[in-house]
């Protein structure tokens, strides 16, 4: 996929796990251009946070990352624990597994704080994050809002399957994780397969060529490959949804949240309902599915300009009187 090539970097989490983030410079010089707000700032060279989703990994972004940087913006990624290159704590590297997501929002706020700074110093920055980023995300403004100045986010996982038995399958894997089977393969789940690189069968993009990043990469080389869920991962999934929905009205920054009308992965219904909260608003793309950052052109422009006129908008939103 066309984009920059990130600087690749290692951090060492509150636990001691390694996690792998990457920096995106902005184009051009940091003082650019002055084509910032009235008063002459510029957010060029302006940190932003992106958060990918499940299984997912930093390079598959290059294409986001080149959009962004062309915009002024300096860019920082990272792998999630479990996934991409970060540190994986399971016998199976393959099996996706984590206690609690409280686990990856102590990760993402330590790494915020190395990499990007402090809020009192730095000011606070945006974050565009996908899927289960979102719904981290989420929780992240929920536990330390001073560190965000809004959040964009596409197919924010706050509720998943919407055609399954969720309430079953909640119950499944409470029970199944307490009886000691967290780290097993839920029902039905398995490692990477061949399969999965048919494009006839996803159901995350219309785009071939954007399809084929994740599973080209995951074929080529091993340490990339995520499979399916387990019963632990499962669970702690649940819960989080759960927390990130409750915790939805009471944010007291600005959210944006992009859906597809085709998505199929993640139940869009909790995100369109808290379109009634002032400080969120809902953009539907009727025609694009769950992954509309990898989206074909014909959709895909369009979600990245709305993004990029969301970042350039609300760069210096006024902090909520309530925190």
């Amino acid at each position: 996929m066309n984009g920059p090539v990130p600087a690749i970097s290692v951090f060492t989490s509150f636990d001691g796990a390694p996690l792998r983030w990457a920096t995106w410079p902005a184009d051009g010089p940091a003082d650019g251009p002055a084509d910032g707000p009235a008063d002459g700032r510029t957010d060029r060279g302006r940190p932003l946070i992106l958060l990918p989703g499940r299984s997912e990994f930093i390079e598959k972004y290059q294409e986001v990352a080149g959009d962004l940087t062309a915009a002024g913006w300096t860019v920082h990624a990272l792998d999630w624990r479990g996934q991409g290159l970060s540190h994986r704590p399971t016998a199976n590297p393959q099996a996706l597994w984590v206690d609690d997501f409280a686990t990856h929002v102590r990760d993402l706020l330590a790494w915020m704080d190395a990499v990007v700074g402090d809020p009192s110093t730095v000011g606070p920055v945006p974050v565009l994050a996908h899927s289960m980023g979102g719904c981290l995300a989420i929780l992240a403004l929920a536990e330390a809002p001073q560190r965000f100045s809004h959040a964009v986010m596409t197919a924010p996982m706050l509720a998943i399957l919407p055609h399954r038995p969720n309430r079953l399958i909640r119950w499944l894997a409470r029970r199944k994780n307490a009886q000691g089977q967290g780290h097993r393969y839920a029902w039905g789940q398995r490692d990477f397969h061949r399969m999965d690189r048919l494009f006839l069968l996803n159901t995350l993009t219309s785009d071939r060529r954007r399809f084929a990043v994740q599973t080209d990469r995951f074929a080529a080389d091993s340490a990339y490959r995520v499979g399916g869920a387990t019963w632990g991962w499962l669970d702690a999934a649940y819960r989080a949804m759960a927390d990130a929905t409750a915790a939805l009205p009471r944010l007291t920054r600005p959210v944006t949240i992009l859906v597809g009308g085709g998505d199929r992965l993640v139940d869009n219904r909790p995100a369109r309902a808290a379109a009634r909260f002032d400080h969120i608003t809902v953009l539907r793309f009727p025609k694009g599915r769950h992954e509309l950052l990898m989206e074909r052109d014909e959709i895909r422009q369009k979600v990245m300009a709305d993004i990029l006129d969301l970042l350039a908008g609300t760069a210096h939103p006024p902090l909520s009187s309530s925190h």
